[in-house]
């Protein structure tokens, strides 16, 4: 699962289980871009990425695609996919959407 430990993840997953959704069990989460690029900044999609990314949703078939952020959006805009578009939760973390106390726990398990 992307994202997992950092507060953006965290947030997510917060957001799933008050909705009774288990991630493990319902969700299955992927990133467009497999590594995270340097200053964890994204400038576009590196060349290559998107192939990945076509190859695992055809070989998982999802009954339903949710382009969590812009990038996400576009890439599978790119690829043909239809997607509700969902911001991403660093979106809400920047903004405070945490708290201070849960920003600091997730810094100190990265």
């Amino acid at each position: 699962m992307c994202f997992y430990r950092d507060a953006s993840g965290m947030l997510l997953r917060k957001v799933l289980f008050a909705l009774g959704v288990n991630p493990p069990d319902f969700v299955y989460i992927t990133n467009v871009v497999k590594c995270n690029p340097p200053g964890n900044r994204l400038r576009g999609v590196p060349e290559g990425a998107l192939e990945f990314l076509a190859e695992e949703l055809e070989i998982l078939r999802p009954k339903a695609l949710f382009a969590v952020g812009r990038t996400a959006e576009r890439a599978l805009g790119e690829l043909g996919f239809d997607a509700v578009y969902i911001r991403h939760p660093a979106w809400y973390v920047r903004r405070g959407a945490l708290g201070n106390q849960t920003r600091k726990s997730s810094r100190n398990t990265a």
